[in-house]
Formats: structure tokens, C-alpha cells, sequence
């Protein structure tokens, strides 16, 4: 990736990847990443993030869009809040996906005499949320031998989903 920043593309992934170098995710809350991006099965490895601050951890932070076919192999990521190997925050449709190995670490911070945070983890998406238009969809999608570790609101395929969603 040229930019670790997209909005209003269509991305089709045609090699595998090994990534080098700390990564930052692609899109923020300020400029999310709004279209479809298809993996097209080929594997993404090295994806490392330490991120303790509150923006969004994984291969996309946030995404407004489809991800389809994204491939990623032995993540480590470590952070406080919203973190997915695919996808942190999504709205949308994640399907064909697969996460495979490594680890996803998030713990609650310290802030204003209480702990906070250390939420919304999960293999392949930390959070799905709710478009308002039917669009949230996780369909067909795998995770394999990916450890998992939270405060709350964790799971294996979706940390917490604020959406009556299709999760077939």
C-alpha cells in the first residue's frame, strides 16, 4: 500500500504480502476507508501493531464498505481498544475471510482513577456496527488457532456487534 489511508476505492489484492514494518492501520474515524476491498485469498503476513492510545488496531481500523477474501497469517497485535486482525471497527459486510495463528492482546487503561477500555476484541473483527441499511454481514469466514485475550466484549470471529447481523 502506497498510503495507509483510502476512502472510496475498490481495491483488488493480486500477490501476497509481507509486510516489514510496524503497521497503521488503513482508514481512521476522521477518513475511513469506504468501498470493497477483495483479498482474493492471498495471504497478508507480518502485520505487527502496538497501539495503546484509542484508534482502531488491525490490517483496516475503519471501514464503512465490503471486505471480501482477506488473508491474514500469524498477527500480532497489542493495543486498548478495538482490535481485529481483518478489521477494527466495521460497518458493513466481511465475508470469505481468514485469520490464521498469532495473537490479539487488549488491555484496559488506567484513566481518571478507573480502568477503561481493554474492550471489543475479537480474530477478525474487534466491533461491528450497525449501518441502518441491513448491510451487516460476516458470511462464511474462518479463524484458526488465534489467541484472543480482553478486559470484555471478546470473542474468536467478532469482539462485540451492536447490530442485528447476518453471521452465517
Amino acid at each position: 500500500f502506497a498510503s495507509n489511508y483510502a476512502s472510496y476505492n475498490d481495491v483488488f489484492q493480486v500477490t501476497e504480502m509481507e509486510l516489514t514494518e510496524t503497521w497503521t492501520a488503513i482508514g481512521t474515524y476522521s477518513n475511513a476507508f469506504k468501498g470493497t476491498y477483495n483479498g482474493n485469498g492471498k495471504a497478508i503476513r507480518g502485520l505487527e501493531i502496538t497501539n495503546y492510545n484509542e484508534t482502531p488496531s488491525g490490517l483496516f481500523g475503519y471501514v464503512i464498505g465490503t471486505l471480501t477474501g482477506v488473508n491474514v497469517v500469524e498477527p500480532k497485535i497489542y493495543g486498548s481498544h478495538y482490535a481485529g486482525a481483518v478489521v477494527a471497527h466495521m460497518f458493513g459486510t466481511v465475508s470469505n475471510c481468514r485469520v490464521e495463528g498469532g495473537e490479539i492482546i487488549i488491555m484496559p487503561n488506567y484513566v481518571d482513577g478507573r480502568f477503561d477500555n481493554g474492550d471489543k476484541a475479537g480474530a477478525l473483527v474487534g466491533y461491528l456496527a450497525d449501518t441502518g441499511v441491513g448491510s451487516d454481514k460476516i458470511i462464511n469466514n474462518t479463524v484458526v488457532g488465534v489467541r484472543v485475550k480482553a478486559y470484555r466484549d471478546v470473542a474468536a470471529l467478532v469482539g462485540c456487534a451492536n447490530v442485528i447481523a447476518d453471521m452465517s
